[in-house]
């Protein structure tokens, strides 16, 4: 789990470090300049750092009590929002969302949305990810997370293994179904027959 951990940390960093060099580019040049497209990339870059902070920690360390409906889709929202052309359809029915059921949902869209790479569609229900698009790319190390191989876990593949990890302790499995420009990964709990 410590090699996880680290996987995951340097995954992070990875993330975060596109943003904050954005933001710290941008500060050096407002400095010489007040142009409001460099204004505008400091805000854009800062909103989408700040959403992936908070989907980040839904997902790694969920909190017992619910997440509203409103909420969770909001938090998908905004991080969905920084990636170019892609559009969120949100499905998920109820007032409000056992946590590591929330948890579970948020990780697979965040690992769904990744593989597109073109832009396209996710939608998120009750028990399914769905990411439709052109060019979808799962890599090979994320597949192999989700499905449970066992292997040599990449820093890309890291939260990956976490998402599914979490969501066996929590009584939950996921099933994945790929084809050309779709990729859907279903959450089972223990209790369900059905593959």
């Amino acid at each position: 789990m410590t090699e996880l951990a680290g996987l995951v940390a340097r995954r992070l960093c990875h993330d975060f470090a596109g943003p904050i060099g954005a933001i710290s580019t941008a500060l050096d040049l407002l400095e010489d300049d007040n142009n409001p497209e460099i204004r505008g990339l400091i805000r854009d870059s800062a909103r989408g750092l700040a959403a992936a902070l908070r989907l980040y920690r839904v997902i790694l360390s969920p909190s017992e009590a619910p997440l509203a409906n409103h909420e969770a889709r909001a938090l998908l929202a905004d991080w969905v929002s920084a990636r170019n052309a892609v559009t969120l359809d949100w499905q998920v029915s109820g007032d409000q969302i056992a946590a590591p059921a929330a948890a579970t949902l948020l990780g697979l869209a965040l690992v769904a949305c990744e593989a597109l790479t073109r832009g396209g569609k996710l939608t998120v229900g009750d028990d399914f990810v769905e990411a439709d698009g052109p060019n979808l790319r799962l890599d090979r190390d994320v597949h192999d997370a989700i499905g449970g191989a066992s292997g040599a876990v990449t820093p890309r593949a890291a939260l990956a293994q976490v998402v599914i990890a979490n969501a066996g302790v929590d009584g939950q499995r996921v099933a994945m179904t790929a084809v050309p420009q779709t990729l859907r990964l279903r959450v089972h709990n223990s209790g369900d027959i059905a593959a």
